[in-house]
């Protein structure tokens, strides 16, 4: 986590890029042309007169789900309840679909789209929650820590915790990496970070 947030990998901004994309295409397809999507899934709108229209209402609620992928894009793990809706959105689609198209309200050939709409994204999304979830833990242990070094009553007490939270930010920041660091990179972030607190040690 950095002073301006925390620190999110760039795959996970550029899969919510992604997703919005496709939703706002697949999204403006359906409300653009629904009659020609719907036939390409092998339904026949004549049979009904509500379906085209449904059906564009369904791709303008896609669409506005592209937007908001776009939006947590640009920092995953502070913008995780777009992430989780969405993901909960393409878990209970799928399940819905099914119930749907064994009860022969729906036909299976819809179902075609379930792949790219759906349980591509299961993964991606699932991991940005993982790593909001982190995310929100480091901050929660680095608020408290800080908590008991600026109310602690005593001196050894303070250090002890002041140890604690050095080594944390130590953490951090290697969690910041792409690819773990070889050893004297990390005796060097050590080194550094030792050097601010401590400044009486300087040449371990």
């Amino acid at each position: 986590m950095t002073a301006e947030g925390p620190v999110n990998p760039r795959w996970m901004g550029r899969w919510l890029i992604a997703a919005g994309i496709y939703n706002l295409v697949w999204g403006a397809a359906m409300v653009l042309a629904p009659v020609w999507t719907l036939r390409m899934l092998g339904v026949t709108p004549a049979t009904t007169e509500l379906w085209p229209q449904l059906w564009a209402c369904v791709g303008m609620i896609i669409g506005v789900y592209g937007i908001g992928y776009l939006i947590a894009s640009r920092d995953p793990a502070r913008h995780w309840p777009i992430v989780l809706v969405g993901l909960l959105g393409k878990i209970l689609g799928p399940i819905g679909f099914v119930r749907s198209a064994v009860l022969g309200e729906l036909p299976w050939s819809m179902g075609a789209t379930i792949l790219t709409n759906d349980l591509l994204w299961w993964v991606p999304f699932a991991m940005i929650l993982w790593h909001a979830g982190r995310v929100a833990a480091d901050h929660s242990l680095a608020t408290s820590l800080s908590g008991v070094a600026r109310g602690g009553e005593d001196g050894r007490r303070r250090r002890e915790v002041g140890h604690l939270l050095l080594l944390h930010q130590v953490h951090r920041d290697l969690h910041g990496h792409r690819h773990r660091p070889a050893l004297p990179q990390l005796h060097r972030v050590l080194r550094g970070k030792l050097h601010l607190a401590f400044p009486v040690v300087s040449n371990w």
